[in-house]
């Protein structure tokens, strides 16, 4: 029984010649019916075998292989359509307005698909008569005409299932890549400009203001969003030489645009407000809010809008952010028309419109004292205070903290709270990792909000974390391009990181971008004065003297001294001269000027004045480059650790 099994295997070995190698051994060994010695018994006849001696069959290398199948010409073949169809989606796309992952999904496709084509290539052939299964080597050695395959067998449906199925999947990986939560995503990237006053009433222009204040302000409160800032946008006045939609959106980096108009007559309103894309100026979609004038009113108008602009630009609304976008801080409409004036007031950063922004938030308060947005206000004003008048941070920053605080037992949401309590708790108390604690939540609560992330650098640099200070007011000014303020703080980053170059190169953008600023020619000076240019130095400080007052002109005095030895006696007695410290000639640049002129513990002197005063730049100063000769002295290195500050 064994042997008739045995025999009948052998057999159909033979005739199958399944892997073409050893058939005359086989055939030899069936006609002689050789077993171990003993004959077998089957099958009598065989197919013919070649006459003569046994051979060896030839097996084709891996390059005559894919010579013979013709692999490299399909993969040419298939990278050179796929590099068209991407040129070609590339152009067209666009116009259809289909969305960016659309691309990405044709590169994902023609990606996965190559594997996928060479082996297609390699078992299938193209012949006059179709597709047909390419034989393999020996098989092409037996025959010149193989048998043709069919060409939807099991095996290639299988394949193709799988194909499309990790298509799909990379698609989809590329869509979700594409829409993910970065804030600086171009696609994601949005303004909200001055809307346009209709209202015969010239006065009623800051409501217009504050409506776009307040569009702007919930849209920044949604985290897949990136929001250009109101110093940036405020440029764009309307009227006839508001610039090209396409320049403006160019200027501030943003894809989307809103702009609108308001109309007030007494207690009626009427807003409209539009979504452009900013390079083809066409409107996606217009809002109107025609109505009496009452803040339930304006502020869900303002959701809407908010929500509108996420849908169009794919953006999530986690709940958070829904329920903060649909709070409605006062229902008193006077108190609401008071906090609009006091934050366009607060904008303008000058003495007078300050002290007005506090009165106009203490009267808001006075209406509704459960008006945590009013507090905040009040708390953000005492906080920039001492750097535009001769207000003491220890008389001013108390007061801001219990504002702060205030706003936050009512409300812990506010952000702008979080933002002031964070800045102040950094100027006055010297306290960076409280600082840096508040000003972290306070961007959790409004991801796009510039100035927190302006004052988030201030912690870190202070601590000497200089890459996360560089990088936090990078984001800054992505935030808000145009903001000379923020221009000049990424500059002054950058001088006290030994990058004087790129500082200056910085520096003079944010003096080109306003040259009124005071601040930003005091900082340039400062920056020719480390890379040993005293002369430009001085020019600098004798523009910033033009801005703020004559009795900084001893800076210019110390700068020129540096190329004239002469003028340093001169230089020493006009600083001998000053009793007090004001805001345009702080403390520490006292102290400054003192370390230029050789006269150490003068400088000194004046470090531990800026302290008692609560100098509100004094957290810099053990990283200023500045600094460098008195360091390691050791009152300079007492400071640093009354302050809980590391010196480098």
């Amino acid at each position: 029984m064994g042997a008739d099994v045995l025999g009948e295997a052998t057999y159909w070995i033979a005739i199958g010649d399944v892997d073409g190698d050893g058939l005359p051994d086989i055939a030899e060994a069936v006609s002689e019916g050789r077993n171990g010695g003993a004959p077998l018994e089957g099958p009598t006849s065989l197919p013919d075998v070649p006459a003569g001696p046994p051979t060896m069959s030839h097996r084709p290398s891996l390059l005559e292989e894919l010579k013979r199948r013709k692999v490299v010409r399909g993969a040419l073949v298939y990278i050179a359509t796929s590099f068209a169809a991407i040129q070609a989606a590339d152009v067209i796309f666009p116009v259809l307005r289909l969305p960016d992952w659309a691309l990405a999904l044709v590169v994902g496709l023609a990606a996965v698909g190559f594997p996928v084509a060479v082996g297609l290539t390699w078992v299938f052939d193209l012949t006059p008569e179709g597709v047909q299964r390419s034989p393999g080597g020996d098989e092409a050695q037996a025959s010149e005409t193989p048998t043709p395959q069919r060409w939807f067998s099991a095996r290639t449906v299988a394949l193709v299932v799988v194909m499309l199925v990790v298509g799909i999947g990379a698609g989809w990986i590329a869509r979700s890549a594409s829409s993910g939560t970065t804030p600086a995503a171009v696609d994601k990237t949005i303004a909200v400009v001055p809307l346009e006053n209709l209202s015969s009433d010239p006065d009623n222009a800051f409501f217009a203001i504050g409506v776009q204040d307040e569009i702007l302000t919930q849209l920044q409160k949604i985290s897949d969003l990136h929001v250009i800032s109101r110093s940036s946008v405020m440029r764009y006045q309307p009227g006839p030489d508001r610039a090209a939609m396409p320049t403006m959106g160019h200027e501030l980096g943003a894809r989307w645009i809103v702009e609108g108009s308001v109309a007030r007559v007494g207690q009626e309103v009427r807003i409209n407000v539009q979504l452009i894309e900013s390079a083809t100026d066409e409107h996606v979609w217009a809002e109107v809010y025609d109505g009496d004038l009452t803040v339930q009113g304006l502020l869900a108008f303002q959701a809407q809008v908010a929500r509108r602009v996420a849908q169009s630009l794919k953006a999530t609304i986690r709940p958070q952010e829904e329920t903060r976008i649909t709070a409605i801080p006062t229902r008193n409409v006077e108190a609401y028309d008071l906090y609009l004036r006091g934050i366009d007031a607060f904008s303008r950063r000058r003495e007078a419109d300050l002290r007005s922004a506090l009165d106009l938030f203490g009267r808001a308060i006075a209406i509704d004292s459960s008006y945590a947005l009013a507090y905040a206000g009040r708390a953000l004003t005492y906080t920039v205070l001492p750097f535009y008048a001769d207000v003491s941070p220890r008389e001013s920053g108390p007061l801001g903290i219990a504002a702060a605080e205030r706003a936050l037992a009512l409300d812990s949401t506010v952000a702008e709270a979080h933002g002031a309590l964070g800045d102040l708790r950094l100027h006055i108390a010297y306290d960076l990792s409280a600082a840096e604690d508040a000003l972290r939540e306070a961007i959790r609560l409004k991801p796009s909000y510039a100035q927190a992330w302006d004052w988030l650098a201030e912690p870190l640099a202070a601590s000497g974390r200089t890459e996360e200070a560089l990088e936090a007011e990078r984001h800054a000014l992505e935030l808000d391009p145009l903001s000379t303020r923020f221009n000049e703080a990424y500059g002054e980053l950058l001088r006290y990181s030994g990058k004087t170059a790129e500082a200056i190169t910085q520096l003079e953008r944010a003096t080109r971008l306003d040259p009124t600023f005071p601040k930003g020619q005091a900082a340039l000076a400062e920056a020719y004065m480390q890379a040993g240019r005293p002369s430009d130095a001085a020019a600098a400080y004798r523009r910033y003297a033009e801005l703020v007052g004559p009795e900084v002109r001893v800076l210019e005095q110390v700068a020129r001294s540096a190329g004239d030895p002469s003028a340093r006696a001169a230089a020493v007695a006009t600083l001998d001269g000053i009793t007090r410290p004001s805001w345009q000639l702080p403390a520490t640049s006292i102290a400054v000027a003192y370390v230029r002129l050789g006269e150490h513990g003068k400088a000194l002197g004046w470090l531990q004045r800026a302290y008692d005063g609560g100098d509100v730049a004094l957290p810099f100063v053990f990283r200023d480059p500045a600094f460098a000769p008195v360091r390691m002295e050791p009152d300079f290195v007492a400071l640093a650790a009354k302050m809980g500050v590391a010196v480098p």
